[in-house]
C-alpha cells in the first residue's frame, strides 16, 4: 500500500514529515547529568550585541558566575571611530584570563588588573588575534 505522504506534493510531503519529527530538548540544568551546571565550570564570552557599549567575559563555578571582566566595544583608534571585539579567552593554571581582541591580546589577573598587553602587531602583522595558547617551557614556566 503506498504511504499518504507519497501522494502529496513534495512540500506538502516534507512539511508534514518535518512537524512529525519530536523536538529535541534544549540543555538546561534539568536535563544535564548530574547536578547540571552547577558542577561543570567554565569560561565563556559571548557574541558582540552592536547595541552594547561592551563586552565580558564569565567565569562560572557551581552553576554561579564568580568573575567577570569587560572591554569596551566602541573605541577610537588612529583618531577613528572602531569596534574592538573579543576573540578567544581561555584560563591557565596561573588563574589568569587570556583573551584576544580584534587588536591584539591581554592577560587579567583575578583582581582583574591587566597584567601585560599586546596593543599593536609589529611587522610582519599577523591581522587581527583570534586565538591564543601559552607553550609549556621545559622548566614548567610559561612563555609570553
Amino acid at each position: 500500500m503506498p504511504s499518504k505522504l507519497a501522494a502529496l506534493p513534495l512540500v506538502a510531503a516534507l512539511t508534514l514529515a518535518a512537524h512529525a519529527q519530536q523536538p529535541q530538548p534544549v540543555a538546561s540544568p534539568e536535563v544535564m547529568p548530574g547536578k547540571g551546571l552547577a558542577e561543570h565550570p567554565f569560561l565563556c564570552r559571548g557574541e558582540y550585541e552592536h547595541n552594547a557599549d561592551q563586552q565580558t567575559v564569565h567565569l562560572v563555578r557551581g552553576g554561579k558566575p564568580v568573575w567577570s571582566y569587560a572591554i569596551k566595544f566602541r573605541v577610537i583608534r588612529d583618531e577613528k571611530a572602531d569596534i574592538q571585539e573579543l576573540g578567544d579567552c581561555t584560563l591557565p593554571p596561573t588563574g589568569h584570563v587570556l583573551l584576544t581582541t580584534r587588536f591584539g591580546a591581554l592577560e587579567v589577573t583575578p583582581d582583574k588588573q591587566v597584567a601585560w598587553t599586546l596593543r599593536e602587531w609589529v611587522s610582519p602583522n599577523l591581522g587581527p588575534a583570534t586565538f591564543i595558547q601559552l607553550l609549556d617551557q621545559p622548566a614548567g614556566d610559561l612563555q609570553r
